[in-house]
């Protein structure tokens, strides 16, 4: 406040004021942008930076920088030009720019005399790709005692191209009623293919009732999900038709032991005719 005294001896006041400028706040929004992407799928998007969401000629022919950032270095850093709508254009290469995981997206609209620094930051997950399975031949009706047929093909798709998993290793297991009998492991050829002829006996037959579970697993790789497929089916056995080796080995045990029973009966009964005593330990046999 100042006091100023004029020519007529009358006082007069001016009031001196601050004014504080700022910066214009800028925003940023996306078009086409996704949050999560496969492996081998690329990225187009649109940034557009409004004020007061308003595109702004001011805003053309801004220096805006971007940076992709993935696990802890930097993938992609290059500057972008503002068009005359205020928008950049950038384009993103799955592999190259982009890697599997999470990817973090900077994009910093440069400071001038009007605008403020304005940074903004942006997630996008590259995720793995899934394995496709198709059931090519598998036949619930087979007769007793025949092998089993299974054939299956494992693929990809990747950018919309679909590609076979040549000769991939896959773990194999069979489970009867919930229990493991057999794991190996076999190996796709070279269209993606795998063909299994399973002996009847390898199901281990032991009860009336038998669930059947056949169980497929593709591990995991640096760019595939782990994948796994089960095909289940019952069998339905009659009484007697138990064939896994554990019950014919007892079939055949009580059958040994009856004919042997007959045999030593046999004996007695000649002996005790002949009124001669014999120890049984005399008479040995052999199966």
């Amino acid at each position: 406040m100042f006091d100023i005294v004029n020519k007529r001896g009358s006082a007069a006041y001016l009031e001196t004021r601050e004014i504080d400028i700022i910066k214009r706040n800028i925003s940023c929004h996306l078009n086409g942008f996704k949050e999560n992407l496969y492996f081998g799928d690329n990225l187009t998007f649109h940034a557009t930076f409004t004020y007061f969401e308003n595109v702004s000629n001011t805003l053309n022919h801004q220096i805006v920088k971007l940076d992709v950032i993935s696990g802890n270095n930097f993938s992609y850093n290059t500057n972008y030009i503002t068009n005359q709508n205020a928008t950049i254009t950038v384009f993103l290469i799955s592999g190259e720019n982009l890697q599997i995981g999470i990817n973090q997206i900077i994009i910093n609209l440069q400071n001038n005399s009007i605008n403020s620094n304005s940074t903004y930051f942006y997630e996008l997950n590259v995720n793995k790709l899934p394995i496709l399975t198709v059931v090519q031949h598998f036949n619930k009706k087979f007769q007793e005692g025949s092998n089993i047929l299974v054939e299956l093909k494992f693929f990809y798709n990747s950018s919309d191209i679909l590609n076979p998993l040549l000769n991939t290793p896959i773990s194999f297991i069979i489970y009867n009623n919930l229990s493991l009998v057999y794991e190996g492991i076999c190996i796709t050829n070279n269209s993606g293919n795998l063909r299994l002829v399973i002996a009847y006996d390898l199901l281990d037959l032991k009860t009336r009732i038998n669930e059947i579970i056949f169980w497929f697993c593709v591990n995991e790789t640096e760019v595939l999900k782990r994948q796994e497929l089960g095909i289940e089916f019952s069998l339905l056995l009659e009484e007697g038709q138990i064939l896994s080796n554990s019950g014919l080995m007892d079939y055949i045990f009580y059958l040994l032991l009856s004919v042997g029973g007959c045999v030593l009966l046999s004996v007695f009964l000649i002996l005790k005719r002949r009124k001669k005593s014999v120890q049984v330990s005399e008479y040995s046999f052999e199966f």
